[in-house]
Formats: C-alpha cells, sequence, structure tokens
C-alpha cells in the first residue's frame, strides 16, 4: 500500500521527541505491517541515524489506523510511512526560526 494511501488511513499519530544537542527535521521512511485492527504489527525502518529510527520507532508503535478492507473484512496490510522528525534542543540559533 503506498505512503499517500496509509496517510489517509491515519486515524492517530505521535511525533517523535528527540532529546541532543543537534537542531534540524526530516523523515524516517519505515515498511510496516497495520494488522486488521489498524495497529502497527511490525516496522522496519530504511533510512535515517540508527538513535533517531528508535525515538521515530517509540512514536510509530503508537499510531491507528482505519483498517483495510476486502469484501467487508478487515484484513492485516503491508505499506510504507514516513515520520517526520524534528528537534530543536541545541543552542539559541537553532530555535530562532
Amino acid at each position: 500500500m503506498s505512503s499517500k494511501e496509509l496517510k489517509k488511513r491515519r486515524i492517530g499519530c505521535e511525533t517523535p521527541k528527540l532529546p541532543g544537542q543537534w537542531c534540524g527535521k526530516g523523515q524516517i521512511m519505515f515498511q510496516v505491517v497495520i494488522n486488521a485492527e489498524g495497529k502497527i504489527e511490525c516496522a522496519e525502518a530504511l533510512n535515517g541515524h540508527p538513535w533517531i529510527r528508535l525515538y521515530a520507532l517509540d512514536a510509530l508503535k503508537k499510531w491507528t489506523f482505519k483498517p483495510v478492507e476486502v469484501d467487508g473484512k478487515p484484513i492485516a496490510a503491508l505499506g510504507i510511512v514516513f515520520v517526520d522528525v524534528s528537534w530543536d534542543s541545541g543552542p539559541t540559533q537553532c530555535r530562532s526560526k
């Protein structure tokens, strides 16, 4: 399932909370399996720094989706989702945007 289709099916999502001394933003791409209840069954990060992936995965596990249905019955679905990440806990100049 495409990331655009899954974005339309997304009911709830949480933004990762990133600590650190850097500032910036980006996206972590995940391949996910969404179960018949609309919850993330499993996820694999396809890019990003390892520690940022962990924070993004923690947030992603709390996301919910409208289940995919076939013949009126909910089924599991495989797809790609993007988790936006940003942080500005570093020096003051990072926060002046």
